[in-house]
């Protein structure tokens, strides 16, 4: 384990914004968390973070502490009866990787969340979520290390909770809980779930056969038409998440925007699409600078060839800004800002 200084992150996140961080670490083994106790207490350094694949982020400027990439690999069924098996999967391995990984085996929930970049010590801290599935729907357990009890630690499901693109990960133990491993209970009879719009006219439309690895191979030509690949077109994923508001708001809405968009999360509550509200603002394809809207989908800001981190917020501002004045929502960040 080698503990590099002024280290430049920008291939280290999908957006390739150029800062620095005063230290950074590889690690593979959970015996190196030793070490790296010793070399924040040495040099009194107080602020940490956990870095997976760079997605879902944005460095807003230098990063004045130590990133601690996770790169602990493994796959391995832990139990398993007739109906499910328990699957403990290491941090560092690429979660879409992992999908596949899991349809090879026959093992069934989680491949309606196809080609999601990074890795699955990120997922459960998000809570990553598409086509009508989420990671906690078939999370079981997390391990890991607290830094601020300086202890290995296991989470169950209600212990991690989960809300909408949240995590206990995310706040309370944010940069204090270093995710190990995670544990997946996935079913051995394959339901499937094509409630999402996108999804199943994708299946009235081709007549395929209803499999989970047909379910995969959807998503991943949906996605192909909609996202941009981070690799040609630097992207964090959607930038925003989908904001959720009340009865009285939706129907004040749609007397305004007949052709509102809406999803039903119970009686009170309805999640609109973000995207649907940055094009009525008048936004898709608009750029400031160097920092732009991805012309297939609006939910998505991208680097349009050396864009800086101040080109980017400015962007997401000015977007938010117009939202409320429009529509009286306020939109939330669902990328992290560093």
């Amino acid at each position: 384990m080698e503990i590099l200084i002024n280290y430049n992150l920008k291939k280290l996140n999908t957006l390739a914004i150029e800062h620095y961080a005063s230290y950074f670490v590889n690690f593979n083994n959970e015996n190196d968390i030793e070490d790296i106790l010793l070399f924040l207490k040495e040099h009194s350094i107080s602020r940490k973070m956990f870095l997976g694949s760079g997605s879902n982020l944005l460095f807003s400027k230098n990063y004045e502490g130590l990133i601690i990439k996770n790169e602990i690999k493994g796959i391995k069924t832990i139990f398993e009866n007739e109906q499910y098996a328990i699957v403990e999967v290491g941090a560092g391995e690429i979660w879409d990787d992992f999908v596949k990984y899991t349809i090879q085996q026959n093992l069934f929930g989680l491949e309606n969340l196809a080609m999601i970049p990074g890795t699955v010590g990120a997922a459960p801290v998000q809570n990553i979520g598409a086509y009508g599935t989420e990671q906690s729907n078939c999370l079981f357990e997390i391990f890991g290390y607290n830094f601020t009890t300086q202890k290995f630690e296991n989470y169950n499901f209600d212990e991690c909770k989960f809300g909408y693109r949240d995590s206990i990960f995310k706040s309370k133990l944010k940069d204090q809980f270093l995710i190990i491993k995670v544990r997946y209970k996935l079913n051995k009879s394959f339901i499937p779930n094509i409630a999402y719009k996108d999804l199943r006219n994708y299946f009235e439309k081709n007549k395929i056969e209803l499999t989970a690895e047909n379910i995969y191979n959807a998503v991943c030509e949906i996605r192909d038409k909609k996202l941009p690949n981070p690799r040609q077109i630097p992207n964090a994923g959607s930038f925003f998440k989908n904001p959720i508001i009340n009865k009285t708001q939706l129907n004040e809405l749609l007397a305004r925007f007949p052709d509102l968009p809406y999803f039903e999360m119970d009686a009170e509550n309805f999640k609109l699409p973000a995207a649907y509200l940055i094009e009525k603002a008048g936004w898709k394809g608009k750029s400031i600078g160097q920092a732009g809207i991805f012309a297939n989908h609006s939910l998505i800001l991208i680097n349009l060839g050396d864009a800086n981190s101040k080109e980017i917020l400015n962007l997401a501002f000015n977007i938010i800004e117009s939202i409320e004045i429009l529509f009286n929502i306020h939109l939330e960040f669902e990328v992290n800002i560093i």
